[in-house]
């Protein structure tokens, strides 16, 4: 009868352990089963999954998605002189605003049309159409 027994209490003793107990259990089983001599499947798995978290965690790549998009403007103000900041006026407004600071690599008079090159921060970089 005690053989019986032994075991049936054995499992209610566990059952009544605390959450930290049964977790500290199921590491060890866990960390025996990954470093243990049987498993083979389980230890690849485990390499594969390492491999792409390093891979995803050090690897930089680029995400372009390329398509025709003008924004077209209107100098308004002042000229811009080439490397100086000018104003640029839009017809509707580009990201919230109608009017931005810009900068240009040639000069533009005002009330040119113009097309944005590029968004640097708080002002834009723009060009001759």
């Amino acid at each position: 009868v005690a053989a019986l027994t032994g075991p049936v209490i054995g499992l209610h003793a566990a059952e009544r352990r605390w959450v930290s107990g049964r977790l500290r259990d199921l590491a060890e089983t866990g960390l025996r089963a990954l470093f243990g001599p049987a498993r083979p499947a389980l230890k690849l798995a485990a390499c594969l999954a390492l491999a792409l978290l390093v891979t995803m965690a050090f690897v930089d790549g680029e995400y372009r998605v390329s398509a025709r998009a003008v924004v077209e403007g209107e100098v308004q103000r002042a000229a811009v002189a080439p490397f100086e900041r000018g104003k640029v006026r839009f017809q509707r407004p580009v990201l919230g605003s109608e009017e931005w600071v810009c900068v240009a690599d040639s000069p533009i008079a005002a009330g040119e049309r113009v097309k944005v090159i590029a968004v640097e921060g708080s002002f834009l970089t723009v060009g001759k159409i």
